[in-house]
């Protein structure tokens, strides 16, 4: 909320060059929201040096090689997760914008915005998973570890289907507010609000299941499905529909077929149980150490 009470006025100060800053238009956009996120962070440091977070600041003792190393382990999975996922999801737009125009290229932007809100919830119910079932699988209750992993999917699931339903219901009014007069545009935009919409059971597993793998230290498998399901199969698909001169409805819908395969990947791996001893306590550190 703090970032945003900063983040306004830098809008309208940097956009439109008011209060002696300089006119930047869309540019000044990025420098507010830069700005505001570094002051965001600062607090946040402040708060943490003052022992004022659940997590405290440890002046000595806090570096070991077995702690970095474990950090590392943990880690770099999830950092090529997001260097994958960048990676195809440039090349599934190139497609789209190459292929078909800018207007189906448009219609994918604002629809996955409009499922936004959808998203950004699951992604609140994936922060409490991984916390949950760290907190639980450090104190060895992997009954409970388990639990909350299939709790928080199951409220993502309920959450994001039923947002994803309003919004696909008021998918053509809302595609002409952003749009307005531009028939094409909302035609494509629509189709790809249905799609998304439909997508919310499996999104919801991913957030909710792939949250609570990463939150017992599994980073891996998060990444392998993102790579098998993003690359091997929607970028994959995506290409051979525009080879096959397909509308771009069906490259659309090779989203379906990512994420039932990423959602198979996942339920899988959480139902083997192989994720609770990935990560333990090193010897004589306590849980609160």
């Amino acid at each position: 909320m703090g970032v945003n009470v900063i983040n306004i006025p830098l809008l309208y100060a940097f956009i439109f060059g008011h209060w002696g800053f300089p006119e930047m238009g869309v540019g000044g956009a990025a420098v507010a929201a830069g700005l505001s996120f570094t002051v965001g962070g600062l607090v946040l440091l402040g708060l943490w040096r003052r022992e004022a977070l659940v997590v405290k600041y440890i002046v000595a003792g806090w570096f070991t090689r077995e702690r970095l190393a474990r950090l590392v382990r943990i880690g770099y999975p999830a950092g090529a997760e997001m260097v994958v996922f960048q990676v195809g999801f440039f090349a599934f737009l190139m497609l789209i914008g190459n292929y078909y125009g800018t207007e189906a290229f448009a219609a994918y932007s604002v629809g996955a915005n409009l499922l936004m809100l959808c998203m950004v919830v699951g992604f609140g119910f994936s922060i409490a998973g991984a916390t949950l079932v760290g907190q639980h699988l450090g104190a060895d209750d992997f009954d409970a570890a388990v639990a909350s992993g299939w709790r928080s999917m199951a409220y993502a699931m309920l959450a994001m289907t039923s947002l994803g339903a309003v919004v696909a219901l008021f998918a053509e009014p809302l595609a002409r507010f952003f749009l307005g007069d531009e028939p094409l545009t909302v035609h494509y935009t629509v189709q790809m609000t249905w799609i998304m919409a439909a997508l919310m059971p499996l999104l919801a597993v991913e957030f909710g299941i792939g949250g609570s793998l990463r939150g017992a230290g599994d980073t891996r498998t998060p990444l392998i499905a993102t790579f098998v399901g993003l690359i091997g199969v929607r970028c994959t698909l995506a290409a051979l529909f525009t080879f096959l001169g397909l509308p771009v409805f069906w490259v659309y819908a090779t989203l379906i077929g990512e994420y039932l395969v990423k959602s198979a990947m996942l339920l899988r791996r959480f139902r083997s149980g192989r994720w609770k001893t990935m990560v333990r306590l090193e010897p004589g550190v306590a849980l609160g150490g």
